[in-house]
């Protein structure tokens, strides 16, 4: 049995059973995780939470934009995805932000959350 990663309209998420894809637990692991706080890959994982000290500012928004990418790099590396796009919007004290990436069978996921700042 797979276990699958079940994020909320608030951002946080629960494990449930059942058989989805792996590919958005990928996901949602790969920006949840701080970057090195994986102890088998160091590499694994996104700063996004160092971002919660920073305003809420276009230059914030596209840093966000920029992280989330970084830290699915190693999908699009893997051959995992084929493509990989982030969209950001400014919201009161949060940035939003909304992945749409392509898997190499042509199968869409997508994937919003956002970082709270100040």
């Amino acid at each position: 049995m797979d276990f699958k990663i079940k994020p909320d309209e608030k951002g946080r998420t629960a494990m449930t059973s059942g058989s989805e894809s792996t590919i958005i637990n990928n996901v949602i692991l790969s920006l949840q995780t701080p970057l090195g706080g994986y102890w088998l890959t160091p590499k694994f994982g996104s700063r996004l939470h160092l971002l919660t000290r920073e305003k809420a500012t276009a230059e914030t928004a596209e840093r966000v934009r920029e992280t989330v990418l970084s830290a699915l790099k190693w999908m699009t590396d893997a051959g995992l995805l084929s493509s990989v796009t982030v969209k950001t919007e400014l919201a009161a004290r949060r940035i939003n932000y909304h992945v749409a990436a392509t898997q190499v069978n042509g199968e869409h996921v997508e994937y919003s959350n956002y970082v709270e700042v100040v």
